[in-house]
């Protein structure tokens, strides 16, 4: 990636705006959010007004979240700030951008002035002065030309509205929707006479993520699954086709095994009924391969949290007592931020699964389970007294404080795959239509 590269955003998807591209001006950073201000507004009800930042640091674009109500996210995973690179997804509230790079090297397209109040002058060979007679001479060949090709035309739109023609459909139905069933395989083996590690990811058709983790080593054996949202299933396959996965040999295998140490990765993917196998055996990965079972890797580890096998039993317990202080002081502010608590639902979840494979337990781990429980019941008092309020708002047709509410719930569940923050995000919508018809009826 080099300075020559100019970076644009794409809305797919999203309430408003669907095909919209913006481009990325080189050397200063740009926002986005739902106020006009921004230079990239989108009117977005999840938007916060100020969301994230653009901005090119050296030769790469990174993104930053501006402490957002809704969360930044890059390939489905939040983030605080993340470089970014072409074909990632942006998420912002429900708006989904794709980013691209062209070369700006590239003449830009110059849009045309039109000229007018001065007609054209067409000379059709009348003017009898011989100094013209060489180029009227030099242009009835195009004029010709021009009559042809005008006679053909009308030739070809009469045959085409004749009845004759009528034995051709005009009305085809759709083609219909690519099948984008996707399935995931993957395999990685290291083993040596002093341990064995194993490593196994399994997306199935019906969308349930599960990863197993066998390490000999620290005497750990873990499995974990979860069903993760449609949209993710979307991105990933554009992330495969786009990778050159489906173009790579079928195996990459050493001529020769160094003695007691074995490398293996091996990785299916299955697309409809497209069928893509790749074996990699003691030897470097090709760049392609390495590059996505990376990505795989990463999203499965963070996706479940399976991140803590890294550390030691020790490290892990500091990491727990860590994120139990931040838990109990996101509680304590409550009162401050709307989001405070359903941050301090996640931070005690984080310890818990910090503690998750060191046994026995620290005399801390009582507080952990208890104080998730303590927030879960507040957050769900609270998502009730804010949703009452909002329905009776929207039974008065109050709309200004129907959205007031339907906001503070998508602030105090900012979690997007949880039903009650779509139930909010829904009626917000909804309820934006009606403030605009309301505005303009006045």
């Amino acid at each position: 990636m080099t300075n020559h590269q100019t970076f644009m955003l794409t809305i797919e998807a999203g309430p408003c705006r669907a095909g919209e591209t913006f481009v990325l001006t080189p050397g200063r950073p740009q926002t986005l959010g739902r106020s006009s201000d921004n230079p990239i507004a989108i009117p977005d009800p999840l938007l916060s007004r100020n969301h994230c930042r653009f901005e090119r640091i050296g030769d790469a674009l990174w993104v930053i979240d501006l402490d957002s109500a809704n969360q930044t996210l890059v390939n489905g995973l939040p983030v605080a700030r993340k470089q970014i690179l072409p074909d990632d997804i942006v998420t912002v509230g429900d708006t989904r951008l794709r980013v691209t790079a062209a070369d700006a090297a590239v003449a830009p397209v110059t849009e045309v002035a039109s000229v007018t109040g001065v007609a054209p002058i067409i000379d059709l060979g009348l003017n009898t002065d011989s100094t013209s007679a060489a180029a009227r001479h030099n242009l009835r060949p195009i004029l010709y030309t021009v009559a042809a090709i005008v006679v053909l035309l009308l030739g070809a739109t009469l045959i085409m509205t004749s009845p004759d023609s009528g034995s051709r459909p005009t009305n085809l139905p759709p083609p219909p929707p690519r099948d984008e069933t996707l399935q995931i395989i993957y395999e990685k083996i290291e083993a040596s006479s002093e341990a064995v590690f194993r490593y196994e990811f399994t997306l199935s058709p019906d969308r349930v993520l599960a990863v197993r983790i066998d390490d000999l080593s620290q005497n750990r054996s873990i499995r974990k699954e979860k069903t993760i949202a449609p949209g993710l299933i979307h991105d990933w396959v554009r992330t495969i086709e786009s990778s050159g996965f489906l173009s790579l040999d079928p195996a990459y295998l050493a001529t020769s095994i160094t003695r007691g140490a074995i490398e293996s990765r091996d990785l299916t993917v299955i697309i409809g009924h497209r069928v893509h196998r790749v074996r990699v055996s003691n030897r470097k990965d090709p760049d392609v391969f390495a590059n996505l079972r990376d990505k795989l890797e990463t999203f499965g580890l963070s996706e479940l949290g399976f991140w803590a096998l890294q550390y030691s039993a020790d490290k892990l317990t500091e990491l727990g007592r860590d994120a139990l202080l931040i838990a109990q002081k996101r509680m304590n502010e409550r009162e401050l931020s709307y989001g405070n608590i359903a941050s301090a639902i996640n931070s005690f979840r984080e310890a818990e699964v910090c503690l998750e494979t060191v046994d026995p337990k620290p005399a801390f781990f009582p507080e952990i389970l208890s104080g998730k429980e303590e927030a879960i019941a507040e957050l769900t008092r609270r998502h009730k007294e804010y949703r009452f309020l909002a329905d009776r708002a929207i039974n008065l047709e109050n709309w200004e404080a129907a959205r007031s509410q339907l906001r503070v719930i998508c602030e105090l569940i900012p979690d997007r795959s949880d039903d009650r923050h779509r139930e909010a995000a829904s009626k917000l919508l909804d309820v934006e239509k009606r403030l605009q018809a309301s505005r303009k009826n006045r």
